[in-house]
């Protein structure tokens, strides 16, 4: 996980066969829900279902799988069929700094096609007030997707079966403005180092996973963006999530 965040935590899921060992831990950040937390647990955890668990709140009550805010403190978790907790296996994905030659290659295309979406940061809703002129300062495109695991993405053929509109003129779909954002330059570096994510089955929630100064979490992408027929891909969103629930809750 992501190490220098665990001191930060302050809600901790413990194996009920060992209460004193959080096997699991979260920073509550805006918006996060008591069904947010349960997606987060199935994520972190090989489970076979909702039935298959039982989640209670420090003194024994049964947490809900319901909207209310998720409440700071220990929660433990027990299998309904008395086993151990088994971690999910799943490494998050470390990106690193791809070939010069294919990070110049993403520029041109891709970030027109994605500028013209979006027009301005989808997270803050904040517009690029000079984009008319040219002017993009403090707004970049993001791959959500990183091009840096291009050839993870090519050998589990992420971009045939995810995206619709491939880049014209290119094989590598990888360059989809499906797979790409606006923006702003401190949400993208939050976004790259998978400090924050969108939740794309909680109505393309904005969740934080460190300390947000800037009252960014618990937003939702516009629904004009969630409309748009070329917008970023539900499968995507999905996958940057749950490298981000692995890479800071799941403790090794």
């Amino acid at each position: 996980m992501v190490l220098e965040y665990r001191d930060s935590h302050n809600v901790h899921v413990v194996c009920a066969k060992a209460p004193h060992k959080a096997v699991a831990g979260l920073l509550l950040t805006e918006g996060i829900t008591n069904e947010n937390f349960y997606g987060m647990i199935e994520i972190t955890f090989i489970l076979k279902g909702p039935g298959s668990y039982t989640l209670r709140f420090q003194g024994g009550t049964v947490v809900g799988r319901d909207k209310n805010p998720l409440q700071p403190g220990k929660y433990i978790l027990s299998r309904s069929d008395g086993e151990p907790l088994e971690p999910c296996k799943d490494a998050w994905l470390i990106k690193t700094i791809p070939p010069t030659g294919k990070k110049a290659s993403r520029n041109d295309a891709f970030k027109k096609a994605v500028r013209k979406r979006d027009m301005g940061c989808v997270v803050t809703g904040e517009p690029a007030v000079n984009a008319q002129y040219g002017g993009w300062q403090g707004m970049q495109v993001a791959h959500i997707f990183p091009l840096a695991l291009e050839k993870y993405w090519e050998d589990h053929g992420l971009g045939t079966t995810l995206i619709s509109y491939p880049p014209p003129k290119s094989p590598r779909r990888i360059n989809s403005v499906q797979n790409g954002m606006v923006l702003r330059s401190d949400v993208h570096e939050l976004f790259d180092d998978y400090k924050m994510a969108i939740n794309p089955d909680d109505n393309f929630k904005v969740v934080f996973f460190v300390r947000d100064i800037k009252n960014i979490a618990g937003r939702h992408l516009s629904q004009k963006l969630i409309d748009d027929p070329k917008r970023p891909v539900d499968g995507l969103l999905r996958w940057h999530y749950r490298q981000c629930v692995l890479a800071n809750m799941r403790y090794d």
